[in-house]
């Protein structure tokens, strides 16, 4: 049996995996990666280069969705 507020932990938890994981990103840069051999300085150009969005408001607005949750 379900308590009828389980998947507002469940939500609760996921943003606190979020916010950990964007922390630990943040942090990171192509340097960091390049020292640990995770990832060459071109292939992180790559990477990033494919992970820029499109639209400048796009993470502004999907910031805020996750805000509401």
């Amino acid at each position: 049996m379900q308590h009828p507020e389980s998947h507002i932990l469940f939500f609760d938890i996921e943003s606190l995996i979020i916010e950990l994981l964007t922390e630990e990103y943040n942090m990171m840069s192509p340097g960091s990666l390049e020292a640990a051999g995770l990832i060459s300085q071109s292939e992180y150009l790559k990477v990033a280069a494919l992970t820029q969005s499109a639209s400048p408001d796009a993470h502004k607005k999907i910031a805020g969705k996750c805000i509401r949750l």
